[in-house]
């Protein structure tokens, strides 16, 4: 997983934690300084295995449903295969 990354001094990040939990939402890491030395990093958590289960078969539905009536060629098959194991 690819994050956007930020660095904040420790003060910073104690008046700014609701701010900072929200950047995280949108896949941040956060590197928190003191002094100019970095003594902790803040990253999403990834959904557990189940939710990201879950996310793949409702894709999977969703697609279906908006694509009922059409074929799928063996070369999208095979993209959206290769696209699950990235």
């Amino acid at each position: 997983m690819e994050f956007d990354k930020m660095t904040i001094a420790q003060h910073e990040a104690g008046n700014e934690l609701s701010g900072l939990l929200e950047s995280l939402q949108a896949q941040w890491e956060i590197t928190i300084m003191h002094e100019g030395v970095p003594v902790a990093r803040l990253v999403s958590l990834e959904p557990s295995r189940p939710e990201r289960i879950k996310r793949v078969f409702d894709s999977i539905r969703q697609f279906r449903k908006e694509n009922a009536g059409q074929g799928l060629s063996i070369d999208e098959i095979l993209e959206f295969r290769n696209e699950g194991r990235r």
